[in-house]
């Protein structure tokens, strides 16, 4: 089964998670890619501009109402702001922060055929042997 992102300290089920940090940093990748400012964004959803910090930092879990208006002000799918699936998300957690944020930056900015050629590459480059990750051979 995989393993799927940790919950937060002492298992408070209302603190924020790894998901959630995920989740604000393609917030923050989609709103700098369309050029929005968090004034203008939080002015859109109707919630302060510390709230935005929070969000995008990761440390204020998004509820689905907001997360579906997020989503509106910036112009694409709830989708792009969540992993794919379980699997994904395992390695998504593994990943640092400084490469996760990295990524995050750029890939709202390629289109789908850029995007297939960034997982192609991924794919060639973990089937290296001597570029892969070992915890994940």
């Amino acid at each position: 089964m995989p393993q799927s992102f940790a919950m937060a300290p002492d298992d408070n089920p209302r603190a924020a998670t790894a998901i959630d940090h995920f989740i604000g940093v393609q917030i923050r990748a989609r709103r700098l890619a369309i050029g929005m400012s968090q004034e203008a964004m939080a002015e859109a959803i109707g919630v302060s501009f510390q709230q935005i910090q929070k969000y995008e930092k990761g440390a204020n879990r998004v509820s689905a109402a907001a997360l579906v208006r997020i989503a509106k002000a910036l112009r694409c799918e709830i989708g792009a702001f969540v992993p794919v699936s379980e699997a994904g998300s395992a390695a998504i957690s593994a990943i640092d922060d400084t490469t996760l944020k990295s990524l995050a930056e750029h890939i709202p900015r390629l289109n789908r055929e850029g995007r297939r050629i960034l997982v192609d590459l991924a794919a060639a480059l973990a089937a290296a042997g001597v570029l892969r990750n070992e915890e994940a051979a």
